[in-house]
């Protein structure tokens, strides 16, 4: 049922167009057609390694007058694991995420993730969209990379949609690391006065996370990822002897754009809140 519906949508796109009596005219000669959205990231640019991970944020802006969805797909190259955490966008889903885990047989090099952003412009397209969407869950069981296929299809590309297209650019190293027990260390001491003095964002310390050295070839103040279904925590600590072995965390709510908490922890155990522009960051992420 989930591959035949996907075909299902695109047969039924064909039928709603070849009626509508549209005509090739010099403005569908375009690749990439401007549609009423923008799509746009905090960064495109990030660096992983072998058994590492990564994430992209992505938000769409649209006019006052948009309706419909947005479809999302990616091309990429399978080692990278790259993943979106949801492929249909609206004025109530603006946000989405590419997550990467690049598998043992990842080569050391610069790789590019492709995102198309494809919008359907017709109505009729749109509620038949809106409809089977609904069918579908809205997006958990529709398979937007089926669109990603047709893409070449020009009648399709020139008449149906319009596309936005990102590229993304992970660089790979050739990195481990053995400090994993004391990032975990860190990010325990840091969370427990989080659960402590900020309740309000819930609990940490029994989740399972997926964890990553943020940025490979970075020494000295080490830098590490932690993801789950509800957070991205980066933490990163000075590597140091007392009194220079200060540790940081920040937090951003999966599905939101920017962090929304940072904190600091001294070498004595004191830790307080800080302004999310001392965090430090590298590469524009």
């Amino acid at each position: 049922m989930k591959k035949i519906l996907p075909l299902l949508i695109v047969g039924i796109l064909v039928l709603s167009v070849n009626g509508t009596g549209f005509t090739v005219g010099e403005n569908t000669k375009r690749e990439i057609i401007n549609g009423d959205f923008e799509i746009g990231t905090k960064y495109n640019y990030i660096r992983s390694y072998n058994k590492g991970g990564g994430i992209f944020i992505l938000n769409m802006t649209s006019k006052t007058d948009f309706s419909g969805f947005v479809f999302l797909c990616l091309k990429s190259n399978p080692n990278l694991n790259a993943k979106l955490d949801r492929k249909i966008l609206n004025k109530e889903s603006s946000v989405a995420e590419i997550t990467i885990f690049p598998n043992e047989l990842i080569e050391i090099k610069t790789y590019q993730i492709i995102l198309y952003a494809i919008h359907f412009k017709m109505p009729i397209i749109t509620k038949i969209v809106h409809f089977l969407g609904n069918i579908l869950s809205k997006q958990l069981y529709f398979s937007s990379s089926h669109l990603c296929n047709h893409l070449n299809t020009s009648f399709l590309r020139n008449h149906l949609f319009g596309i936005k297209k990102l590229i993304f650019y992970v660089e790979m190293f050739n990195w481990s690391s053995d400090s994993l027990p004391n990032a975990l260390g860190k990010k325990d001491e840091l969370i427990k006065w989080l659960e402590s003095e900020h309740p309000e964002f819930g609990t940490f310390l029994d989740k399972k996370w997926s964890v990553y050295v943020t940025y490979p070839g970075i020494l000295v103040v080490e830098h590490w990822t932690f993801l789950y279904e509800k957070w991205e925590m980066r933490i990163c600590f000075h590597v140091m002897i007392p009194p220079y072995n200060w540790s940081k965390i920040f937090l951003r709510k999966r599905g939101e754009v920017h962090p929304i908490f940072a904190a600091m922890r001294e070498s004595d155990g004191t830790t307080y809140e800080i302004p999310l522009s001392e965090y430090p960051t590298h590469y524009g992420y």
